[in-house]
């Protein structure tokens, strides 16, 4: 004849499965703390390699501004399609000249989106750093802390 189980203690039930959810959500929490560390880490010396070793440059620094273009800068169309000239009064020379002074605040401007985005990368990674780590070594604190008891 088999012998009947014993029944199991309800609050130790509770208690095991309470110790196993802490379990879980130290060590999910330790990961995501080392996965934002790890992303940030990367992305911050992906961006001084690209910025600084590298000196890699935006696509708008190697195409003329379409801006600036001949097509766009001096000439207009009307609804039907007809092309006309913007400044037909200028002389080549003061054409070729607002072309220039067009190119000057292109550049100018793409330079500056340009240095805008690396300081949002830079701060954006600064900052999953500046979460990440407390959340990781709290976290981690908390698992050496159980595993001491």
């Amino acid at each position: 004849m088999p012998t009947p189980k014993a029944p199991v203690n309800e609050p130790d039930k509770k208690k095991d499965r309470l110790s196993l959810v802490k379990f879980v959500y130290l060590y999910l929490m330790t990961l995501v703390g080392i996965v934002l560390l790890v992303i940030s880490t990367i992305g911050f010396f992906g961006l001084g390699l690209k910025e600084y070793v590298l000196q890699v440059k935006d696509y708008s620094a190697f195409d003329k501004p379409y801006e600036c273009t001949d097509d766009t800068l001096l000439y207009s169309y009307t609804d039907k399609g007809v092309k006309t000239a913007k400044y037909p009064n200028l002389s080549q020379q003061d054409l070729d000249t607002k072309k220039a002074d067009c190119e000057k605040e292109a550049t100018a401007r793409n330079e500056a989106r340009h240095t805008n985005d690396v300081k949002r990368d830079l701060a954006e990674f600064i900052a999953m750093f500046i979460v990440a780590l407390p959340l990781y070594t709290y976290h981690w604190s908390l698992i050496k802390k159980d595993n001491k008891k």
